[in-house]
């Protein structure tokens, strides 16, 4: 299997036993219900990948990272934010940190 970026954010949440829920592209963390909400990274990223695109939502600190799949696996993170957990999961994965 190829290194996904996305795939080892999640690898790493769930290794620090960090909860977190999946939206698809168009749900809104706000209002909808979470396709996917726990801490398990295959059943995260099997919700994840059932879209284009999905968002990973960590409730604890409003952090998050966007994925966008059909791009090459080391661009499937197109965004997260600038801090919180979402911002140090990302750092370590874009740094090569592999679960």
């Amino acid at each position: 299997m190829t290194y996904d970026y996305g795939l080892e954010a999640l690898k790493l949440a769930d290794k620090a036993d960090l909860f977190f829920d999946i939206y698809y592209a168009d749900d809104d963390p706000s209002s909808d219900e979470p396709a996917y909400s726990g801490n398990d990274s295959r059943k995260a990223w099997a919700e994840a990948t059932a879209c284009d695109s999905a968002t990973i939502y960590f409730e604890a600190d409003d952090s998050f990272i966007s994925l966008v799949h059909g791009n090459e696996p080391d661009e499937t993170i197109s965004n997260h934010s600038s801090t919180g957990i979402a911002a140090l999961i990302c750092a370590q994965v874009l740094g090569g940190v592999r679960a």
